[in-house]
């Protein structure tokens, strides 16, 4: 079996992923959004070369973004997580603002 995460707020739900296994990241972000009902959740996500266990895999996220480390979708893959997908309606509170540098 493999699952996918919600993180709406506060709410943490896992989810049955056996329908977006083995789709690309394009394809998975796009099935996860159409069922959540919302276009503007975020998606990090992994495609079948993290699946099958690729060692220098990325997590994939908005269709054509990369990040992490080499190995970061190898480790999901090998957890048999396909996807994060997060929607807050909060405002972020910076831990140390005065170490906080912003950029205009």
């Amino acid at each position: 079996m493999s699952e996918s995460v919600l993180i709406r707020d506060e709410k943490i739900v896992v989810r049955d992923a056996t329908n977006i296994w083995a789709k690309t990241t394009w394809e998975t972000e796009k099935i996860i959004k159409s069922e959540l009902g919302d276009p503007n959740i975020q998606v990090n996500c992994i495609g079948p070369a993290a699946e099958n266990l690729v060692h220098s895999c990325p997590v994939f996220g908005n269709l054509n973004r990369s990040g992490g480390r080499v190995a970061v979708g190898y480790v999901m893959g090998s957890k048999r997580l396909k996807a994060i997908a997060v929607r807050g309606s909060g405002g972020v509170q910076v831990a140390e603002p005065d170490k906080f540098e912003f950029f205009a």
